[in-house]
């Protein structure tokens, strides 16, 4: 009887949640309440609801004042679910918080049809036999022994040594040829998108093992993470106008290491028995690490080994809004400014040093009118503007990329330039 009144417990509060949902869905859609203030209260309501009914999902037996103890999960199911549902309005729908509390609500009762599948699977199990609970306590005193045995500072710090170590390369295999030819960096990242940065974040603020159960830190280290990764993104949209994966990476494992570092700092402080750790976690951690390494160091030796590391450089002429005529000529007049934008980029895997150069030929003469050295990092660009002021007659216009003193690539103009003016009779 008195599992069953457990169990019973969170379908009473869950209705009284699922209803003020139901309410914020038809007040957002009829704009009933057109208040930006009473909007961002309901905002703020639906955050907490979708959380209370994601943690409901995790533990469905458990009453609303246990659930509200859980406080943790409820935050960052909140900002899970929050962002998620931002990032729908933002591509699917008009940018509104009334669209954002709407879809936060429509994601807060799929969790609670969800949670009441499970609550009814709970009902049907609550009957545990005698021998299960005999081999439920035989298991619990197993891994206490293991606890007890195992040096849990041994293996937290082992595997956050191993996560620093790979960092270290990953960043190598972002930048430093011949290592980043293959792109081993897009395995290599994965568990600092996914894992790492929450995974240190809630150990270093819940650092004892009984605070919090493995499942919760788990869940809080999956959700903060990816929410780390998509406000990093974000931002370097803001900044860049465009998301590139490689500046979020390389700022997330920047941050993990800061992160690893500063928990490493504070376990100092909590003795081995009372903080948290666990075993299958940094094993799987330091297998990760030792994994990607290798996978990094034999790119590097497989992109030396075949030559692999060959780039190219792009050169790129903007600014001529003219086409051709059937020559092959384009038509300007004389003493037109025409302005254009000469664009290097370097890819080549390795830093490089060019010369920019302007030239113009025609059958009396060949005149270099602007010459640019200029010196690139592997992935960098560089811009030269340059304003040309036409002169009457036929000419050959080069744009002239010179690498290793040797013309690379050549861009051509074929210009013809008459004067401006009608003759009278």
């Amino acid at each position: 009887m008195e599992g069953n009144k457990i169990v019973n417990k969170p379908s009473r509060y869950m209705s009284i949640l699922f209803i003020i949902a139901l309410i914020s869905i038809i007040i957002s859609y009829l704009s009933i309440i057109d208040n930006q203030y009473f909007n961002i209260g309901l905002f703020a309501i639906g955050f907490f609801i979708a959380g209370i009914s994601a943690t409901s999902v995790l533990h469905p037996s458990l009453s609303f004042r246990e659930l509200t103890r859980k406080f943790v999960l409820i935050l960052a199911f909140g900002l899970v679910f929050s962002l998620l549902s931002s990032i729908i309005v933002t591509y699917f729908m008009d940018i509104s918080l009334n669209n954002i509390n709407i879809v936060l609500s429509i994601f807060s009762i799929i969790l609670m049809i969800i949670f009441l599948f499970r609550d009814k699977g709970n009902k049907k199990n609550s009957e545990v036999t005698t021998e299960s609970k005999i081999n439920e306590n035989i298991a619990e005193t197993v891994d206490d022994i293991e606890n007890l045995t195992d040096d849990g500072g041994s293996y937290s710090k082992i595997s956050s040594l191993a996560i620093l170590i790979l960092a270290v390369f990953t960043l190598m295999s972002m930048t430093i040829p011949p290592f980043n030819v293959l792109h081993v960096w897009y395995f290599a990242i994965i568990p600092f998108i996914a894992f790492v940065p929450g995974y240190y974040i809630i150990n270093t603020l819940v650092t004892r093992k009984d605070d919090l159960l493995v499942v919760e830190r788990m869940s809080v280290a999956v959700f903060s993470s990816l929410i780390i990764m998509s406000i990093i993104g974000l931002i370097i949209v803001q900044i860049n106008g465009k998301l590139n994966m490689r500046y979020v990476s390389i700022i997330l494992v920047i941050l993990s290491v800061i992160l690893i570092l500063v928990y490493l700092i504070k376990i100092r402080k909590v003795p081995n028995n009372e903080r948290f750790y666990h075993r299958k976690t940094n094993i799987l951690l330091v297998i990760f690490a030792i994994i990607a390494i290798l996978a990094i160091v034999g790119s590097g030796i497989y992109a030396t080994t075949e030559n692999l590391g060959q780039g190219n450089t792009t050169f790129v002429v903007n600014g001529i809004n003219k086409t051709a005529d059937s020559n092959g000529y384009v038509n300007f007049t004389d003493g037109e400014n025409v302005s254009v934008q000469l664009n290097v980029t370097n890819q080549e895997h390795k830093n490089m040093n060019y010369t920019v150069r302007v030239e113009v030929h025609n059958d009396t003469t060949n005149k270099t009118l602007t010459e640019q050295p200029v010196s690139l990092k592997n992935g960098q660009s560089w811009v030269l503007p340059y304003n040309l002021t036409m002169s009457p007659g036929q000419k050959d216009i080069q744009f002239v990329l010179y690498k290793n003193n040797k013309p690379y690539i050549i861009r051509h103009l074929y210009c013809n330039v008459t004067s401006d003016y009608n003759e009278s009779e």
